[in-house]
């Protein structure tokens, strides 16, 4: 259906005879030649829950002409420092099963939050507006799509608390 989708919009377009569509997930197919331009949708409401590293790796490793451009070209992992309302935190609380669903997920290590547990949340960002902020956003990660080497992300932050209130953990988010 998508695929169908998409050449109609080729045709409509006038670049059905400049555009080759190939069905099938891009780790299981392979291109007549290498392209010049990886462009992906693979950014959900989480940046990393559809596996954009992985997959990102694997086309540029087997698909694309050296030098070739990405788009999107950069990931960049936001944290928001904030204190959740009570009533979201009793509701939402991480376990050592959603942790170890993250790291299967993302391939990182998230144990060392287990000493937080019952104190984070995973939450959708609807109503996150109005949570308490305790500082400025910190970068946690920066992708370059083009030249990342690994799909598993590690970093260490530090941070300041610049207001007043308890830091329960961070909104996580993406440019």
């Amino acid at each position: 259906h998508i695929g169908r989708s998409a050449q109609a919009l080729f045709a409509a377009n006038g670049m059905a005879h400049k555009i080759t569509l190939i069905a099938g997930w891009s780790v299981g197919v392979n291109l007549p030649q290498l392209a010049d331009v990886l462009v992906s949708e693979l950014l959900g409401s989480r940046a990393l829950s559809e596996r954009i590293l992985p997959v990102t790796l694997d086309a540029r490793d087997r698909l694309l002409k050296p030098g070739a451009r990405f788009i999107p070209e950069r990931l960049v992992l936001w944290g928001l420092p904030v204190t959740v309302p009570c009533g979201v935190k009793e509701k939402r609380s991480y376990t050592p099963a959603v942790l170890a669903r993250w790291q299967d997920w993302y391939g990182v290590d998230f144990t060392p939050l287990q000493q937080f547990s019952g104190q984070l949340v995973q939450v959708e960002a609807q109503g996150t507006a109005a949570w308490p902020t305790l500082a400025p956003p910190i970068q946690l990660a920066s992708i370059d799509l083009a030249c990342f080497t690994s799909s598993e992300l590690t970093s260490t932050v530090l941070f300041q608390i610049a207001t007043a209130g308890k830091f329960d953990g961070f909104l996580v988010y993406f440019d």
